[in-house]
Formats: structure tokens, sequence, C-alpha cells
């Protein structure tokens, strides 16, 4: 397969490719750039999780998302979530990955103050929130007549990629660069994004690397593979699921007529 059909495929979006993009050790500057657009913060520096420079060869092992683990030189603790498909129970999925964030590396008998920030930034490749406009929301517990006051512990991100291409693209914005680089289907508007972010053109370099790489395609291309053939599987049972429930349906409805035709019959010769 050639490069360019490779790259139709394997896009900054595509979940092995994120990770390795922005969870590879040596990439800090590209995640630390991210991370400021869409914090809107100042970074001093960025320590990428080890666990993060390992893909799974067992594609079946983890099927919804690879994340890629980040601290910041404050302590916060930050996750990032490249999300696909609408698996369901969005919500309660980031709620139990951001407790299970701010608890990582607790140990038993430390005291509270050794708990840091958390935050979990969730880009998502459809539409979930269909009521609110803006791609991108950030979720704190806020008192409910004092919105000013917040629990900021834990700090929720969503970033809705296609809301995001409806808007007007202003690729002054550091945000939108980077969205632009990881939907990637905006060609004329990434090469403008590079021109004034030189962090994006590394990007693009390590981009093009990656998507030369047999290792990581191959792994990409078994897991897209998997993701087919469990979609397909599950169509499948939902369907045959469907059909055999038409079919005991009749065959209940069958039985009910039957049983009431008999019960009209039992009262006419009771009547009679």
């Amino acid at each position: 397969m050639i490069k360019e059909e490779i790259k139709k495929i394997l896009t900054p979006k595509n979940d092995i490719v994120f990770k390795r993009l922005f969870g590879k050790v040596g990439n800090e500057n590209l995640v630390k750039d991210f991370l400021e657009a869409v914090l809107n913060i100042n970074i001093k520096s960025v320590t990428l999780g080890k666990e993060t420079e390992i893909i799974p060869d067992k594609i079946e092992e983890k099927l919804g998302i690879l994340d890629v683990r980040v601290t910041l030189d404050d302590g916060t603790k930050i996750n990032i979530e490249m999300q696909r498909a609408n698996v369901g129970d969005i919500k309660k999925r980031f709620t139990f990955y951001s407790n299970q964030l701010y608890l990582d590396g607790f140990k038993k008998g430390e005291p509270y103050s050794e708990l840091k920030k958390t935050i979990l930034i969730g880009i998502l490749d459809f539409e979930y929130f269909h009521d609110i406009k803006q791609f991108h929301t950030i979720w704190k517990q806020t008192e409910q007549h004092n919105t000013d006051k917040t629990f900021d512990e834990q700090e929720l991100h969503i970033i809705e990629l296609p809301k995001f291409l409806k808007t007007k693209v202003n690729t002054d914005n550091k945000i939108d660069q980077w969205l632009l680089f990881i939907d990637y289907s905006r060609k004329e508007l990434i090469e403008l994004a590079k021109e004034k972010n030189n962090t994006i053109k590394e990007a693009e370099k390590e981009y093009e690397y990656l998507t030369g790489e047999e290792n990581l395609q191959r792994i990409a291309f078994l897991k897209m593979k998997y993701e087919h053939d469990y979609s397909s599987g599950m169509e499948y049972a939902k369907k045959l699921g469907l059909e055999q429930g038409r079919e005991q349906g009749r065959e209940q409805g069958l039985k009910q007529g039957s049983t009431s035709e008999k019960i009209k019959i039992a009262k006419k010769m009771l009547k009679k």
C-alpha cells in the first residue's frame, strides 16, 4: 500500500498513531504545546508516563481507548483520551477514568495533601452534547448557587471534533492549529497552521515517520480489523436477536390467539 493511502487510514486521530505521537518519550515538546493550547496556561515542563511507550500487540486486550498520561511540573496529572466511536456511557466512563487518575499512586496511610490535581482531556470523533454549541467544554464541580466557587481538584475537558470542523477555523489560535492537525482532513489549513506554529511542523515530521513504520501499520490495521469484526459481530447478534424475538412473538401471538378462541367458544357453550 502506498504512503498516501496509508495516511488516509492512519490519521493522527487513529488512537494508536495518537498514542505514539503524544505518548512517545522524546515528544514532550508536542505534548506541552498541545496542552498549553487546550488548557490555556503556560507550562514549564511535562513528564510522560513510562507505560505510554508501549503499544500492546494483543489488540483485543483494549478495544476502546489508548491513553496518554502526563505529569506537569507542579504535579498535576493529565490523561489524554482519543475516542473514535461512541460506545455509550461517556459520562460514566470519563468519571471513572478521572477518579482512577486522581487516586493513581496514592498509597495507604498517606495524607490527603499528597493527592494532586487531575485533568482528563477527552477528544471525541463524534458529537455527544447535541444541545451544546461549543466544541470545547470544561467541566468542574461547582456550587449550585455560587458558580464562582468550585472544587477544582478534578477537571474534565471534552473536545468534539465534528463540532470544531463546523466552526469558522482561525489558524492563529493554537487550539485550532492542533485540532486541524489531529483531524487531518483540511490539508490547506494544516499548511497554514504549520507556517504559524513550528511545533505543528515538528508533529507533521513525526507523523510522516510514524506512518512509514511497518510495525505501527501492522498493529493499527490489526486493531481496525478487530474493531470492524467486533462491530459486525454485534450487528449480526442484534439482527439475530430481533429475528428470534419476532419469531417468538409470532408463536406467542398464535398461542394467545388460540387460547382466546377457546375461551370464546367456552363462553358461548356456557351461555347456551
